[in-house]
């Protein structure tokens, strides 16, 4: 019982690890690389990093609900179901945050395209971390 409240506990803090990995990366790839992309990033001003993170808990919140709703934390899948319902869990996730964003007239305090930048990334860094995780646990 003990082991498996260990692993149910180590997965979500791997999980907050790789969510905000992805965020903090996309922010970094949108404040530092796609100016020099697209001229219109360097005119339209990259709010501060700060403004993600008073709402990062909400949105936190909701991945977790969402990977607990796939049956993440709970039940064991093979590799290639498991990354089927990360990226399911995930691209849900994105959606309602995005829904929530342009409901509650946050969008001028984030950057639309850090957000989607996220959603990607996260495709890649959340089956990572379960990956290593994985493998430390056993």
């Amino acid at each position: 019982m003990f082991k498996r409240m260990v692993c149910f506990i180590t997965l979500i803090v791997s999980d907050i690890a790789s969510l905000f990995s992805a965020l903090y990366l996309a922010y970094l790839i949108r404040k530092e690389v796609l100016i020099y992309v697209y001229s219109t990033f360097r005119v339209i001003q990259t709010p501060p990093f700060e403004s993600y993170m008073i709402n990062y808990p909400y949105f936190l919140g909701l991945w977790i609900i969402v990977l607990a709703y796939e049956k993440l934390y709970t039940k064991r899948f093979l590799w290639e179901e498991e990354i089927k319902h990360l990226w399911e869990g995930t691209s849900l996730s994105f959606i309602i945050a995005m829904i929530l964003t342009f409901a509650t007239r946050m969008y001028p305090l984030v950057s639309r395209t850090v957000i989607i930048l996220a959603w990607i990334l996260s495709l890649f860094t959340l089956p990572l971390f379960r990956f290593l995780v994985k493998k430390i646990l056993i």
